[in-house]
């Protein structure tokens, strides 16, 4: 009846018909993925995605490493011979040797812009002056709020399998022609091995060797160096603004004070711009969906024809309504790269959609998703919010989790005292549409920077400007 079957029944009898007859030393006792079939064979080649198994008269057989068992997984993971990665021609570690360089999507690569953030530890590295460059890595090294990365070295062999620890890099290229960059991530698969020296006036030496598994085999080694001091940048600057004309042109994105109490009361959805990027610091934690079932969590109108039995419900909770779940179904759950159906629109359909969703990361399944989300306001309004998120599926051993953050935000400004500042909303831990997590971002100093002492603020909270206080109030669903 359903592909997924037929697969099952033809591996069940590979499986079944190897005998246990050893031709070499190296004979064990191999165990499927459902445990119910165990056979003795002797290994005779691994890659990255198959084993070759010999019986004892001779014959040869091929299986997807993924259809054994987990124990039988790290073995083969264990006899595997490191993948060429032209590490002859790498230098020694020297924080003052050759400038970071190689190959990024098959194009030539110079590092030639630095940025660290010490939110979560990102390390950017890019090549060219334009503020979206041609080419680049990001790497996220997880550190803890405040943690120096001085002194320290990472070291990640591609064998580790998902680690919440273990770095992401996410790969920026422009295709030629095109005019956006592309983004391709790796949570591991990876080879890289990276150190930061002492820092000096709040520079800090630094030296790397990356290795991708991408097509092109992506490569950057050398050394550079990165500014602790250097914060990133929020766009807009601080301008004086007395004119009638001013005050009005721009309504839609400014917050103003009330008039009579001079309480400042921001209203995202009415004041302010949606902006589907990354918020303006750049960083992100992580929420974790529902835990993945073989039943639906809800009662669904409509599926769509699925390829097989085997697939995975779960959900994620965004907004405040009554029915605040969107399903979402994992299938092609025997292949490499999982595709996947959501319920955009949260109506209980997944075939209204624009499904299937395929996989746009390295892993089994990692996307870009755009919902419709229903907030509820005070007094039983309702309206619905865009939201984008990055979605992926985390796969270690037979264990597996779905996570997500939001990669939007909105954008705009508020007055105060006859003084217009750029200004932000985003979420940074709470990934819910509501964006009740980290207030206020206030560029009160015009510098263009977001400082997490003195610019940003939470409802209830007041704001001192020219020797004057101002009530901030954001208007919460």
């Amino acid at each position: 009846m359903f592909p997924h079957a037929s697969c099952r029944v033809a591996i069940t009898i590979i499986l079944a018909v190897i005998c246990t007859k050893a031709a070499l030393a190296e004979t064990r006792t191999w165990t499927d993925s459902s445990g119910k079939h165990s056979v003795e064979a002797e290994l005779v080649k691994v890659d990255d995605r198959q084993v070759t198994l010999k019986r004892g008269d001779g014959k040869v057989v091929t299986l997807a490493i993924r259809r054994l068992s987990a124990a039988d997984q790290r073995y083969v993971r264990s006899q595997q011979r490191p993948r060429p990665n032209n590490n002859e021609d790498v230098p020694p570690p020297k924080f003052d040797g050759p400038k970071a360089s190689g190959k990024i999507h098959g194009q030539d690569f110079v590092v030639e812009q630095t940025k660290f953030q010490s939110d979560g530890g990102i390390l950017t590295l890019h090549q060219g002056e334009e503020f979206i460059p041609d080419l680049g890595v990001i790497i996220f090294l997880f550190l803890e709020e405040g943690e120096s990365p001085e002194g320290r070295i990472f070291r990640v062999t591609g064998k580790e399998g998902f680690a919440v620890t273990t770095p992401h890099i996410h790969m920026k290229f422009k295709e030629p022609g095109g005019r956006m960059p592309e983004s391709q991530m790796f949570m591991g698969g990876y080879r890289m091995e990276l150190r930061f020296g002492k820092a000096s006036k709040g520079v800090v030496p630094a030296w790397i060797n990356l290795q991708l598994p991408d097509d092109s085999r992506s490569k950057i080694v050398g050394s550079f160096r990165i500014d602790l001091s250097g914060e990133p940048r929020l766009q807009g600057t601080q301008e004086v603004d007395n004119s009638e004309k001013s005050s009005t042109a721009s309504s839609d994105t400014i917050a103003r004070q009330r008039p009579g109490t001079g309480d400042l009361i921001v209203d995202i959805d009415k004041d302010y711009k949606y902006k589907p990027d990354r918020n303006p610091l750049g960083t992100n934690g992580q929420t974790q969906a529902s835990s993945l079932s073989q039943e639906p969590w809800e009662e669904l109108l409509k599926e769509p024809s699925y390829r097989s039995s085997n697939v995975l419900y779960g959900f994620i909770k965004l907004g405040n309504s009554s029915d605040d779940r969107f399903t979402f179904v994992l299938e092609d759950l025997d292949n490499d790269k999982w595709i996947a159906y959501f319920d955009l629109n949260n109506n209980e359909d997944l075939t209204d959609d624009s499904g299937p969703i395929k996989n746009q990361g390295t892993g089994r399944f990692a996307s870009k998703l755009d919902f419709l989300v229903t907030v509820v306001t005070p007094s039983g309004e309702e309206f619905q919010r865009p939201y984008r998120l990055w979605f992926w599926v985390n796969v270690n051993d037979d264990h597996r989790v779905a996570r997500f953050y939001s990669r939007c935000y909105y954008e705009g400004h508020v007055r105060i005292a006859g003084r217009k500042y750029s200004a932000a909303v985003f979420e940074l831990r709470d990934y819910d549409a509501l964006y009740k997590d980290a207030g206020l971002w206030i560029d009160l100093d015009g510098n263009g920077k977001l400082d997490r002492e003195t610019e940003n603020f939470e409802s209830g909270q007041s704001i001192m400007v020219d020797g004057k206080t101002t009530l901030l109030k954001l208007e919460y669903p």
